[in-house]
């Protein structure tokens, strides 16, 4: 009967052992993911503000090629009317 109480004993303590290291295991885990979830919405963040800073200078170049090439086609009438 000592013997079995003994057993069960070094059972439990080892069942407890191995339960502590899970749970840190588990916390290790929990912390890492929590980290990639920030790290994950920063770059999203930052994404979104590098695309939005894309289009805005898409936007500003597209305006400015119109506007050289009306001012070129006008100078390019002008000229041809000149001649004519």
């Amino acid at each position: 009967m000592e013997q079995q109480t003994a057993e069960r004993e070094l059972e439990r303590d080892e069942f407890h052992r191995e339960s502590e290291v899970f749970q840190r295991k588990l916390e290790t885990v929990q912390r890492d993911r929590d980290r990639l979830e920030e790290v994950t919405q920063h770059q999203k963040l930052e994404l979104e503000e590098l695309e939005e800073r894309i289009k805005e200078e898409t936007d500003r170049f597209e305006t400015e090629l119109s506007n050289k090439t009306d001012k070129f086609e006008t100078e390019l009438k002008s000229a041809i009317d000149k001649v004519e």
